[in-house]
């Protein structure tokens, strides 16, 4: 809802922008506060502030780039103004606050259509509200229809409030920055997951990840389709169910050894049993991951089908034994058996074909895979070199081909114990890196180097021993681990600048994350509480106060738990924020933030202990008074009890006023008040209603006689002499006195008119006596 303003008048002052415009606007847009519901935190202050200073108008106010904006609002129903039009907008412009006695006298605002129009604005007063870069963004103010004079602690009160609404502010700008640093971590990994995913299953061989206990955890389409089975069902089995039984001990034996430590990774052939019961031979490649502890986590195993090749050895060994023995018995016959030869030949031309199929097979499996192949002779030079290398590289293959892969693609730095490795390996036929996975520096055809995996077999052909090498540029990777890093590095600079204690915590209620302000405010060692369980750490008590917020949490709600009392620090007051962390559908722990409040609560006590007290007496005022009325007279008849009220008015205190001066005037009020609190009981209420009124409630008082005993005394002792400083005077009183039982339902301010009415006709009898009003309200049953 927007004010209606005429149009303004050419004389009316238009505040001038902040010469820190454009970031201040970017600091407020930033807050994303704006046209947002309302909330508990500003609407108390607004409260507190409109009871402080008795106006009818309290506002938080944000200005944007057009209008001014109601945070909060008492006695407005209105939730924006044009920004032109503003009080507001020149209070920016303050460096302490804007205070406009009577805005009809001032030429800034005398012709303004908030002062002439029908809101009839007189009086102004505003804080201006400061981002933590100093930028004024808002206001706290007050707003009268009549003219008024602040005073110097009005002053200093709506300073103090308005600095709690900045560390409201404040906090919402910590929230916003640790939500948005919490995403960009997300995102990474999520980036992360989502490139280890495409690799895990567009890779043409089959790829699992195992338990420790055999069991399989994920599992790739290619290496379903080997077996047989669904992924759901190899899910459900271990890798043991399905081993060829001979072949298992061979596994287990390299699997202890990996799981120690021993070797780092291991390839070795065997036979699975297909879902069918058939047999398949493969080659499994085994690499053990562990957790940043050194812990075993688990294995990630990559199988190869080498059916074919066993079969086309088996085929071979066969026919070699048979044509072995065949040549042998029949070396005569063959010259005889021209027929049958032809035959043989035939086969053996078929199974050439067939070998020379395979070979081609072999070979476009090579040429599509994404790693690079690269193979080498005994001396070094490049015999394959797959299409993957050519892009990895930069060679074309028929450039590559017949170069010495040390000047190809190996740095110069390394080229040397490339070339004394080899001379080993081809010496004593052992080398210490074949068929593991080692991160080397490899070189591309332009002189940039890139960091790379390298896996390297060797088998013999009939030209010697020949080393084959499969190669992974991992840069990406390695980027991806970079950028995860910087990015915790940034958050824990960032958080740990932060003045309030913000911590990680998993589903185990143990610490994952905390901040620096926990060493800072409470003097913790913040390396030796991570891993820790929380109700270990924290307070006892805290922990039982916070412990079903932790478990609303966990189940998804987002939790904010104020006025957390510690006892065992210092006597803190907390104010804590729990944030869920959700992992698609999973809630896996959550993020906890602490203010200490300590301070702010204390000032609002005292603020609300101010605004129910006189403050030249020190008796309740009348705003205590209609309170503790309304408490006792209600509309519940269980909770009403019979009372009696006394509204006093001096007789010759204006005299003594007059004569002797206001201070005098004032000791002699003060006076009054004690005089008045020792004469009635302890357990009755004694107020200063306004100038020399005075009003005494005494509970359990429902018959006149008790009444005109506690009128008669009250008399007595407000006629007796007043010594003051200067002077001795003597004044009287007079008293009207209301009874009210437990049958009567009556307001605090009919309760007030009739004591009021019954004490001016004490006064019309002479003065110093008591005078009974009928009773306020008719009875009402039960």
């Amino acid at each position: 809802m927007l004010i209606h303003v005429p149009p303004y008048t050419k004389s009316m002052q238009v505040a001038p922008l902040p010469p820190n415009e454009t970031e201040r606007l970017r600091v407020l847009h930033r807050l994303a506060i704006l046209d947002t519901a309302p909330e508990e935190a500003f609407d108390r202050i607004t409260r507190v502030l409109a009871h402080m200073l008795g106006v009818p108008i309290a506002l938080v106010s944000l200005i944007d780039e057009h209008r001014q904006w109601f945070k909060s609002r008492v006695g407005l129903e209105a939730c924006q103004t044009p920004r032109g039009i503003a009080f507001c907008s020149h209070a920016l412009l303050e460096s302490d606050m804007l205070v406009v006695e009577d805005a009809r006298n001032d030429p800034r605002f005398c012709d303004n259509p908030l002062v002439t129009g029908p809101l009839s604005i007189v009086f102004y007063a505003g804080v201006p509200l400061r981002s933590a870069e100093g930028h004024a963004i808002g206001t706290l103010c007050a707003i009268d229809t009549v003219p008024r004079v602040l005073s110097t602690d009005a002053r200093a009160a709506m300073r103090d409030l308005a600095r709690t609404v900045e560390r409201e502010l404040a906090t919402r700008e910590t929230a916003h920055s640790a939500r948005a640093l919490h995403q960009a971590d997300a995102n990474a990994i999520r980036l992360s997951e989502a490139r280890f995913r495409t690799i895990f299953e567009q890779t043409p061989t089959g790829t699992a990840v195992v338990g420790l206990d055999g069991r399989f955890i994920e599992v790739n389409s290619h290496l379903c389709q080997m077996l047989g089975y669904t992924a759901d069902e190899l899910l459900s089995l271990t890798f043991q169910q399905i081993t060829f039984v001979e072949d298992l001990e061979q596994d287990l034996q390299h699997l202890r050894q990996l799981v120690a430590g021993v070797i780092a990774t291991y390839t070795i052939e065997k036979r699975y049993v297909r879902r069918d019961g058939t047999h398949l031979w493969v080659q499994l490649h085994v690499a053990l991951v562990r957790t940043h502890d050194g812990d075993p986590l688990h294995v990630i195993a990559v199988i190869e089908d080498i059916e074919a090749r066993k079969e086309n050895e088996r085929f071979q060994r066969e026919y070699r034994a048979a044509l072995e023995d065949q040549v042998a018995r029949r070396t005569a016959e063959l010259r005889t058996t021209n027929v049958q030869l032809r035959g043989e030949v035939a086969r053996r031309e078929t199974s050439e074909a067939m070998l020379r199929a395979q070979n081609h097979h072999l070979q476009a499996v090579i040429d599509n895979a994404q790693d690079a192949y690269v193979a080498i002779d005994g001396d070094g030079y490049i015999t394959e070199w797959n299409d993957a290398a050519e892009h990895m590289f930069g060679w074309a293959r028929h450039e590559a081909l017949g170069r010495l892969m040390a000047g190809t693609i190996i740095p110069p730095m390394w080229r040397d114990a490339h070339e004394a490795g080899m001379r080993r390996f081809l010496h004593t036929g052992v080398a210490v890196i074949l068929s593991k996975a080692i991160e080397v520096l490899a070189l591309r055809r332009s002189g940039d180097t890139f960091p790379a995996e390298l896996r390297i077999s060797t088998a013999a052909t009939p030209s010697g021993k020949t080393l084959f090498a499969f190669i992974t540029d991992v840069s990406e990777r390695k980027r991806v681990e970079a950028e995860i890093i910087e990015s915790r590095e940034a958050i824990q600079k960032v958080t740990d600048s932060l003045p309030v204690l913000i911590a990680y915590v998993d589903r185990e209620l143990r610490y994952q994350f905390n901040n620096e302000g926990y060493r800072r405010l409470l003097n913790r060692d913040i390396a030796s509480m991570r891993g820790q369980a929380v109700g270990t750490v924290m307070p006892r008590a805290v922990y039982r106060t916070l412990l079903p917020s932790f478990r609303r949490a966990l189940a998804g709600e987002r939790v904010q738990h104020d006025d957390v009392e510690d006892r065992e620090v210092e006597g803190r007051t907390w104010s804590v924020s729990l944030v869920p962390d959700t992992r698609g559908r999973e809630v896996i722990g959550f993020y906890m933030l602490a203010q200490d409040v300590t301070a702010r609560r204390l000032a609002e006590r005292e603020l609300r202990v101010q605004a129910l007290r006189d403050p030249l007496t020190g008796l309740p005022n009348r705003r205590a008074l209609l309170a503790h009325l309304a408490q006792h007279i209600g509309l519940d008849a269980a909770k009403r009890q019979a009372l009696a009220v006394f509204f006093l008015d001096l007789d010759g205190f204006k005299p003594v006023n007059d004569a002797y001066g206001h201070e005098t005037g004032d000791e002699l009020l003060r006076l009054v008040g004690h005089r008045l609190k020792e004469t009635v009981r302890s357990s009755d209420f004694t107020s200063r209603l306004a100038g020399d009124e005075f009003v005494i409630v005494c509970h359990d008082v429902a018959d006149q006689a008790t009444a005109r005993s506690i009128a008669e005394s009250i008399c007595i002792a407000l006629n007796s002499p007043f010594e003051l400083s200067e002077h001795d005077v003597t004044i009287a009183t007079s008293v009207g006195v209301v009874l009210c039982d437990a049958t009567v339902q009556a307001t605090p301010a009919a309760l007030l008119a009739a004591a009021d009415m019954a004490m001016y006709e004490a006064k019309r009898k002479g003065r110093n006596n008591y005078h009974f009003a009928p009773h306020p309200a008719e009875t009402l049953p039960g």
